[in-house]
């Protein structure tokens, strides 16, 4: 859908979460293009009983996504280890 810039899937408690950053120009459109376009869409997809919950964190700013930082797979000391290869560095 053109307002989500990222979408992940994961599960808590048994139950699947889905987690979308949605962009607008307009701040007020949020809630409206989630009402409106994202949540029928879920549903129908879904089912009507699929969405239990939805939470909301607004982030009025730009903000960076660390793509790059796996702490178990390529840090050390807080930083990316010198041996990862700058071709596995992702570059949005």
């Amino acid at each position: 859908m053109k307002h989500i810039s990222e979408c992940s899937i994961g599960d808590k408690d048994g139950h699947a979460i889905v987690t979308m950053t949605i962009e607008s120009r307009v701040e007020s459109d949020i809630i409206e293009v989630f009402n409106a376009e994202i949540l029928p869409k879920l549903k129908r997809l879904l089912g009507e009983d699929a969405v239990i919950k939805t939470d909301v964190l607004t982030f009025n700013s730009h903000f960076i996504k660390m793509h790059n930082y796996m702490p178990f797979i390529n840090m050390r000391n807080g930083k990316i280890k010198e041996e990862w290869s700058d071709d596995l560095v992702f570059i949005d």
